[in-house]
């Protein structure tokens, strides 16, 4: 017999879709690649080149919204910079372009950011 105990809390449908491509990633990691031709080692790294630019997209995005949203300073981190150097170990350079590229494709290079 289910209970509320039981059920599990929905998922947002956008952190649903990167866990599945988390496991993909992982299950595709684990296949072996000895066989590939020359043409099918062109074709993965096309591909992997492909996600590598489509997660950054994503992950810019994120930035933007923790950033306009305070969440950050909801978790006790001084701003977003601060957050990015504690919980994703970033350099303290690299947090503060990453935040100010998520502003400016906010904003300024909105048509930009909509491209990616």
């Amino acid at each position: 017999m289910l209970t509320l105990s039981t059920i599990a809390p929905p998922v947002h449908p956008v952190l649903q879709a990167m866990a599945d491509v988390e496991a993909a990633l992982e299950q595709a990691a684990g296949l072996p690649t000895f066989a590939m031709s020359a043409s099918e080692t062109l074709q993965l790294l096309e591909a992997a080149d492909r996600l590598v630019r489509r997660a950054s997209a994503v992950r810019l995005d994120a930035v933007r919204l923790v950033d306009a949203r305070g969440a950050a300073a909801d978790v006790g981190a001084t701003d977003t910079r601060a957050w990015l150097r504690a919980s994703l170990q970033e350099r303290p350079s690299v947090a503060h372009r990453t935040v100010l590229l998520a502003r400016a494709l906010d904003g300024r290079y909105a048509a930009t950011r909509g491209a990616l």
